[in-house]
């Protein structure tokens, strides 16, 4: 993604010994040269694995990120996300599920997007899962009462 000028690569980690796995980000201003690596998103369980991060800008100024969780209290693989006025500060905000005005949590492989289509200036989140056909659209900027679950004619997706 850029930023100021800058590419951020957000990915799934597994080299650090303390971790089975985490999300992180590192910065590169000439895609050569890449600044150190930043935590996103880490559980003190080793076994927790959280991944597949993608990231949208809202028109308020903030990101979103969306990430599958292996370890989630609703289940393997429940759809997460963080919502941050800086994208390389993800590390310091909770996660929170994914969960629609019906109680569903979609589950793996999550990709979200933002439209400027919708009722008013917020536009529309977009978050497909592999769980199922279904998106998830959000015209709240996020919030977390704003989930409602969409049924599409598309089969489920992997990413």
């Amino acid at each position: 993604m850029e930023y100021n000028g800058q590419i951020i690569c957000y990915y799934s980690d597994q080299r650090d010994p303390a971790y089975g796995q985490k999300m992180v980000h590192q910065i590169t201003g000439d895609l050569v040269n890449w600044g150190p690596v930043v935590n996103d998103v880490t559980s003190p369980v080793y076994d927790h694995r959280p991944g597949m991060p993608t990231v949208a800008h809202l028109p308020n100024g903030k990101y979103v990120m969306t990430y599958e969780f292996y370890g989630a209290p609703e289940g393997a693989f429940s759809v997460y996300y963080k919502i941050s006025a800086d994208p390389t500060k993800f590390g310091n905000v909770q996660g929170q599920v994914l969960r629609s005005s019906d109680g569903t949590v979609p589950v793996g492989s999550p990709v979200i997007t933002w439209t400027p289509k919708g009722p008013d200036a917020n536009g529309t989140l977009v978050v497909s899962a592999s769980s199922g056909p279904e998106v998830f659209f959000n015209t709240k900027l996020g919030a977390s009462n704003g989930w409602v679950k969409v049924a599409t004619k598309s089969p489920a997706a992997y990413t």
